[in-house]
């Protein structure tokens, strides 16, 4: 055997070891493919749900029954909530032009201990409650009445970040008609 014909042997050899690679790349990236289709369904079929639910008067404020639906198997932990109000702007020409002014409003929340009392805790009374398998309760106690302004409620946990907008009024909220859902992705 002469070098040339050994080098041409390992040319066919190495020719054919770089199309049974380049076969079981494409094989990987689809099962890559399939693999991550079934994880982004999974991940938004388990995704956390916040939602309003009703509001009372109660003394000098009024308190807000909110629930977060968790249908993981992977519990979540509540780490903070934020309550802000949408009022129109005090400028005259922002205000006729759609602008509105956002202010962080003054407010006590925690779990709820028991879902009919609309008492708002302490935070060492129910710590417990911020951790939630499958379904949790939260009261809000804002200062003042009730009125017909928008407010913007985030729920943030360990694994992402609800927000929940609406108006509040003093009747019960009803079933929603119409739900869409954006996914990034």
């Amino acid at each position: 055997m002469t070098l040339q014909t050994i080098k041409d042997i390992l040319l066919v050899f190495s020719f054919i070891i770089s199309i049974a690679t380049l076969i079981v790349h494409f094989r990987n990236s689809k099962l890559q493919k399939l693999s991550y289709l079934m994880n982004r369904n999974n991940s938004r079929v388990g995704e956390t749900n916040f939602e309003f639910v009703e509001c009372k008067q109660v003394g000098d404020e009024y308190i807000l029954k909110l629930v977060l639906f968790n249908p993981s198997s992977v519990a979540t932990v509540v780490k903070s909530l934020t309550v802000t109000k949408t009022l129109e702007h005090p400028n005259f020409i922002m205000c006729k032009l759609g602008f509105m002014k956002e202010v962080k409003v003054q407010f006590r929340w925690s779990p709820a201990v028991d879902s009919h009392d609309f008492i708002v805790t302490l935070y060492k009374e129910s710590y417990e409650l911020l951790y939630v398998k499958d379904v949790a309760v939260f009261f809000v106690a804002i200062s003042g009445h009730i009125n017909r302004d928008l407010h913007h409620i985030e729920l943030r946990t360990n694994h992402d970040f609800q927000t929940v907008t609406t108006r509040i009024d003093g009747f019960n909220a009803r079933f929603p008609i119409h739900f869409e859902q954006w996914f990034n992705g």
